[in-house]
C-alpha cells in the first residue's frame, strides 16, 4: 500500500514517532485536543512561531525571495505546489547547493507576522504631521522583521513614540497657527485679539506691531501641562481648570491685546482709521491691507452700485486722517527740486501740513491739492502750480480703492481710478439709482410735488454680506431716451423704472417741482434730483443721480 502509494516507510515511522511524541506532550500540559480540523492560518501561524527566520518576500516581476537577514533565495525545483505561492512564503528548510534553495514553502499573510513575531518587529514612526480631523499630530510608522519590511504608511499617534515632539506640534500647529476646529471659547479669542493687531499692522503700514509666533508658542507652552498633546487631553484639562478658577479670574489660556503687541501702534486710532467712511450722506464700509502689490493694498471702500454716480472724486484725495501725512509726503515729493527744497524736511512738513489739514472744518472740503497749495503758500510763502504736482508718481495704496458692489454684495468691478468706474458703470449706477428712486417714491398727487421718500426698512446694501455703504455727490450723465444698460458677466445690476410707473402728464398738475429730493433707504438718506423727461406727446417725472442731465 506505501509502495503503491510512493510513501516512504520509513518517513511515516518517524511521522508516527513525532506525532506520538507531541501527543505526549500535550497530555502532560493538560491540554485539549481540537475537536475541529486547524484551519490553514491556524496551522501555518503555529509553524511560523519556529520559522520566523524561514520567511521570505518576492519583489515584483522577480524571481526570487528576499529572506531574513538580507538573504535571498528561490524555490526547490523539486516543490509541487498545487498554486503558485504569493509574495510573503515560509520555508520549512533552507538548503544551499548551487544556489539557496526553499524547501517545503507555503504562503503565507504578512499580517501573521505581526502577531506570531511581535516581540521581534522593528517599529518606527516618521513624517508626523497635524491631523485636523483627528485632532492629534499622527506619524507614519514602518515595522521590519529581520530586515523585511511587514507594513509602512500606517497612521498612528505620534504621541505613542514621542510625547514631547507630538506637544510641540500640537501647540504649534493646533494653536498658534489656529488649525484645530473646537469650540473651546479662548482659541476664538485670542484669534479676535489677534486680527485686531494684525488690522492694527495693516492700518499703521508696520509689520513689527504683533508678537511673533515664538511668543505665542512659549505661552501656551508655559501654561499647558506635559501630558497635553492632542485635542482631546486639551479639552478634559480646558474643563478641569475652569472649574478650578476663582470668581473674577480670566479664562485659561486667553490673550490680552497687550500681550500681542510688541508695542503700542502709535496714532493709529478709530478717528485716525475708521472702520466707516461717510461719502455723501451714505456710510460706506473701510478696508485697511499692508499688501505691497496685492490689489487691495492701502483703503478700499464698498460702494453699492445705485451710488457710484454720487462719488465725489474730490472727495476721494482725502482718504483717511491717518493716511494723509503720507499722502501729503509723496506729493510733496514730487514737486520740482526748487520749490521741493523750500519744503525739506519733508516729513517734518508733510506733518504740520497733515496735522493743519485734518481739523474736521478742513479735512475733506474741497480739493486736497488746492488745499495743499493754499497752506503751502501760507506757511513758506511759496506759490504752488496744481499741474506741479505728479499724482503719477505717488504710491498706488494712497489713492482709495473702490469696490462696486450690486444689491447683492456681489463685486462687479473695482479700481483707483473713479472716472473709469464712472464710464464702465455709470448707465447701470444711474438705473440701479432711479429703480431705488420707483420702489421708494409716493405717486405724485394732483397740486402735490413728491418732495420726500421716506422707508424705514432694513436693505443688504447698508447691513450684512460684507456689503460697504458709499455714496458721494458727483456728476454723471443721462442716459439717452431707450438706452439700454450693459448686463455684467458677474452680477446683473437693476434695469432702469420710472418712479411714477407709466403717469404721463400733459399738463401742469404736479405742484411745484422741487430741486431736491431725499429718498431714504434704512437709516441712510440719498439725495435725488427729479426732472421731467420729454416724450413727445408727454412728460414724465423721473429722479436722477446727479443735477448736471
Amino acid at each position: 500500500l506505501l509502495r503503491q502509494h510512493f510513501i516512504n516507510p520509513r518517513r511515516l515511522r518517524e511521522w508516527r514517532d513525532v506525532y506520538s511524541q507531541l501527543l505526549t506532550v500535550v497530555n502532560q500540559q493538560g491540554w485539549q485536543l481540537n475537536s475541529q480540523p486547524a484551519s490553514y492560518e491556524q496551522l501555518h501561524c503555529s509553524m511560523l512561531a519556529g520559522l520566523l527566520g524561514n520567511i521570505g518576500w518576492r519583489p515584483e516581476d522577480e524571481e526570487g525571495y528576499l529572506g531574513a537577514r538580507g538573504i535571498r533565495f528561490y524555490r526547490h525545483p523539486g516543490a509541487q505546489l498545487r498554486k503558485k505561492p504569493g509574495r510573503w512564503v515560509v520555508c520549512a528548510e533552507l538548503v544551499e547547493t548551487t544556489r539557496l534553495y526553499g524547501r517545503g514553502i507555503a504562503h503565507i499573510e504578512p499580517r501573521w507576522l505581526e502577531e506570531v513575531g511581535a516581540h521581534l518587529l522593528r517599529k518606527q514612526v516618521l513624517d508626523p504631521k497635524w491631523d485636523r480631523r483627528q485632532a492629534e499630530v499622527q506619524g507614519m510608522e514602518r515595522a521590519t522583521l529581520y530586515g523585511l519590511v511587514v507594513y509602512s504608511g500606517r497612521r498612528v499617534p505620534y504621541a505613542r513614540v514621542d510625547l514631547a515632539g507630538a506637544r510641540e506640534i500640537f501647540i504649534r500647529e493646533a494653536l498658534v497657527e489656529g488649525q484645530w476646529d473646537t469650540e473651546l471659547p479662548f482659541l476664538q479669542a485670542n484669534r479676535k485679539q489677534i486680527r485686531k493687531v494684525m488690522d492694527l499692522e495693516h492700518k499703521s503700514r508696520r509689520q513689527d506691531v504683533l508678537v511673533d509666533e515664538a511668543l505665542i508658542y512659549a505661552f501656551y507652552d508655559q501654561q499647558l501641562p506635559p501630558d497635553v498633546c492632542n485635542g482631546t487631553t486639551l479639552e478634559r484639562w480646558y474643563r478641569q481648570a475652569s472649574r478650578a478658577l476663582a470668581p473674577g479670574q480670566p479664562a485659561p489660556l486667553t490673550l490680552t491685546q497687550a500681550e500681542l503687541m510688541r508695542h503700542e501702534a502709535a496714532g493709529v486710532t478709530t478717528e485716525a482709521f475708521p472702520t466707516i467712511v461717510r461719502l455723501g450722506g451714505v456710510d460706506c464700509a473701510a478696508q485697511y491691507l499692508h499688501e505691497p502689490g496685492d490689489v487691495r493694498d492701502g483703503l478700499t471702500v464698498t460702494v453699492p452700485l445705485f451710488v457710484l454716480n454720487q462719488v465725489n472724486e474730490e472727495r476721494t484725495e482725502w482718504l483717511v486722517p491717518g493716511m494723509l501725512k503720507d499722502k501729503i509726503q509723496a506729493l510733496l515729493k514730487s514737486l520740482p527740486q526748487k520749490p521741493r527744497a523750500r519744503l525739506v524736511p519733508l516729513p517734518e512738513s508733510a506733518s504740520q501740513l497733515a496735522d493743519a489739514l485734518s481739523v474736521p472744518q478742513t479735512f475733506a472740503n474741497g480739493s486736497l491739492l488746492d488745499a495743499l497749495q493754499a497752506h503751502v503758500k501760507a506757511r513758506v510763502q511759496l506759490d504752488i502750480k496744481r499741474t506741479d504736482f505728479k499724482p503719477d508718481m505717488v504710491s498706488p495704496h494712497l489713492f482709495m480703492n473702490i469696490r462696486v458692489v450690486d444689491e447683492h454684495g456681489r463685486q462687479l468691478a473695482q479700481g483707483r481710478n473713479l472716472g473709469a468706474l464712472k464710464s464702465q458703470w455709470g448707465s447701470q449706477a444711474r438705473g440701479a439709482f432711479q429703480a431705488l428712486a420707483a420702489l421708494r417714491t409716493p405717486k405724485a398727487t394732483s397740486g402735490q410735488a413728491p418732495v420726500e421718500a421716506s422707508v424705514s426698512t432694513s436693505d443688504p446694501q447698508f447691513v450684512g454680506n460684507n456689503v460697504a455703504d458709499a455714496s458721494s455727490n458727483q456728476r454723471g450723465s443721462m442716459p439717452s431716451s431707450g438706452q439700454k444698460t450693459s448686463r455684467s458677466d458677474t452680477a446683473q445690476p437693476v434695469a432702469t423704472l420710472q418712479p411714477h410707473g407709466e403717469e404721463r402728464y400733459t399738463r401742469w398738475s404736479f405742484g411745484e417741482l422741487p430741486e431736491l429730493m431725499e429718498i431714504r433707504k434704512g437709516s441712510q438718506t440719498l439725495v435725488g434730483f427729479p426732472a421731467l423727461v420729454d416724450q413727445q406727446d408727454a412728460v414724465v417725472l423721473e429722479v436722477f443721480d446727479e443735477p448736471d442731465v
